[in-house]
């Protein structure tokens, strides 16, 4: 059942003993002493209420593990204190819930804490198997572990002959391995990382950001491993994404939030329907809905309501309400571009450098707010690659950066002529005597055609990009903009405030200017 705290407070498994007491008298390396039974409740519930809770354990020698993992990553102790959305998390999580949904905002503490809970699971249970996936990039997942989570231990159990795991970091093997027979693996999003295996535990972390395909190749793999091992729990936590239709974190949030029976849920996000969106763009009116819905923000908490501000300045109204609101945007497949359908075109992991032979576009918002650097080429296949150079906000810095470009790759830059802002940078490049990039001006029919032919090569699914931030919000955010008495169009958005589509227009003309070369000649020497 998915109740309020001020229902769900009381709800959950009776306490066994007088663990934490044991534990408090006796802590940890680098622990805490306050961690007293009575204590923990108003701890707990001194913080902000979620919008969606589901029962709580009570249960104090699951409390006692969650607080041993925390005081292995140093979550406590050194001036440091678990903060009330932390012990929280714990009691849903300890619930033993099959399935578990967290929706929790940036600067929330959310994946220190599903590391401590899980790293206290692995230290008070003998062999318990236990995986933490990063539905982003395998890299990513490296990363977290290697330098989040590996100093931090190392640290705090700085002796390796008493220490109670080992850490294992060789690149497609990182884990720990527990002196009892506990292990904890670190996965990426591939199906592949899961199968084979079985698991009392797996944590998907940043499971919004995965596309349709991605999560179910992932959860055909991962749930399998769970039939065997009674009482195994699957999380699946995030911030809000950008599309709702066959996203696995909203899914599974949508269970929690209906009550499901085997689906537990903590859920701090703002309602957003009847919302006026124009609330969301003024700071005056978004700043009470963070600190109503932000358990970071509480006083004393770890997320000072300054910083949050001065993200929102940062990340404009959309991203911000996904990041910082838990808001999920509504693009999907009802959208000009199929987004589901463009995120399985994507090429995940390090950035490439452009080949030898490719070509730029350069195209600026028409409010001036931000521009964007394309580059363009085919692969021996002829699969169109767009890979974004450049996205920022505002116009100044555009075109010193095309010299730049112009002198280190020495490749002509597209824009459109039609579009003011473009021409505007196209004439200071054209007053600067020093300057290096040749600039090729594209008239309408251009831009249509090469709108037109991007658009049949995504829907045929023969395009590759590799899910950079600008591009992916310029695919979802799209919309067909064209003219009264022409049959022709451009990629377009339907709030110029808060939407830009620059690197998917840039993008379309590097591609088109790409498939316009002349073929090369071969040279043949007559002797």
């Amino acid at each position: 059942m998915t109740t309020q705290r001020t229902n769900a407070a009381q709800a959950g498994t009776q306490g066994r003993g007088s663990s934490l007491l044991s534990l408090a008298t006796v802590p940890p390396p680098v622990g805490s002493t306050d961690f007293l039974p009575e204590s923990w409740d108003s701890h707990r519930d001194s913080g902000i209420a979620p919008r969606f809770q589901s029962a709580l354990s009570q249960d104090e020698e699951k409390r006692e593990g969650f607080v041993r993992g925390a005081t292995a990553l140093g979550l406590v102790g050194r001036k440091k204190k678990l903060q009330p959305q932390q012990y929280l998390l714990a009691d849903v999580l300890n619930a033993g819930n099959k399935f578990t949904g967290v929706l929790l905002p940036r600067r929330s503490t959310k994946t220190t804490t599903l590391l401590a809970w899980q790293i206290g699971l692995c230290l008070t249970t003998e062999d318990f198997l236990a995986v933490y996936g990063v539905m982003t990039t395998q890299k990513k997942a490296r990363d977290r572990f290697i330098k989040d989570i590996v100093p931090i231990l190392q640290r705090v159990f700085p002796d390796e002959s008493t220490r109670p795991f080992n850490i294992r970091t060789a690149n497609g093997t990182e884990r720990l391995v527990f002196n009892n027979g506990s292990l904890l693996q670190i996965a990426g999003p591939m199906g592949n990382d899961y199968r084979s295996d079985a698991y009392d535990c797996i944590v998907l972390d940043e499971s919004g950001e995965a596309d349709p395909i991605t999560g179910e190749d992932v959860l055909s793999a991962a749930l399998p491993t769970m039939d065997t091992r009674p009482g195994a729990m699957l999380v699946l936590a995030g911030t809000a994404a950008s599309y709702r239709e066959g996203n696995m974190l909203w899914d599974e949030l949508e269970k929690g939030r209906a009550g499901t029976p085997r689906h537990g849920i903590l859920d701090f996000s703002v309602n957003d329907e009847g919302l006026d969106p124009s609330a969301l763009k003024q700071w005056e009116t978004v700043k009470p809905l963070v600190l109503a819905s932000h358990p970071g923000t509480i006083p004393g908490g770890l997320t000072p309501i300054e910083s949050v501000e001065d993200n929102f300045e940062a990340l404009g109204a959309e991203k911000f309400s996904r990041e910082y609101l838990g808001i999920f945007g509504k693009v999907g497949s009802s959208t000009f571009i199929d987004v589901p359908h463009w995120n399985t075109l994507a090429l995940r992991g390090d950035l490439p450098s452009p080949p030898k032979e490719f070509r730029m576009a350069y195209s600026t918002h028409l409010l001036g707010s931000s521009a964007s650097i394309m580059a363009a080429w085919r692969d021996s296949d002829r699969k169109p690659h767009l890979l974004v150079i450049d996205h920022h906000k505002g116009t100044e810095w555009l075109a010193p950066r095309l010299r730049e470009l112009g002198r280190k790759y020495s490749v002509p830059a597209a824009y459109d002529k039609g579009r003011a802002t473009d021409q505007v940078v196209a004439e200071s490049l054209g007053r600067d005597r020093s300057n290096r990039v040749k600039l090729e001006p594209a008239t309408w029919p251009d831009v249509s055609a090469a709108a037109a032919a991007l658009l049949a090569e995504i829907e045929h699914g023969n395009l590759v990009h590799y899910a950079q931030e600008s591009l992916d919000g310029a695919a979802a955010a799209a919309i067909k903009r064209g003219t009264e008495h022409s049959a022709r169009w451009n990629f377009g958005i339907g709030d110029e405030e808060s939407q830009d589509a620059t690197s998917l227009l840039a993008g379309a003309l590097a591609l088109r200017a790409f498939d316009q070369l002349k073929p090369r000649v071969p040279v043949s020497i007559i002797t």
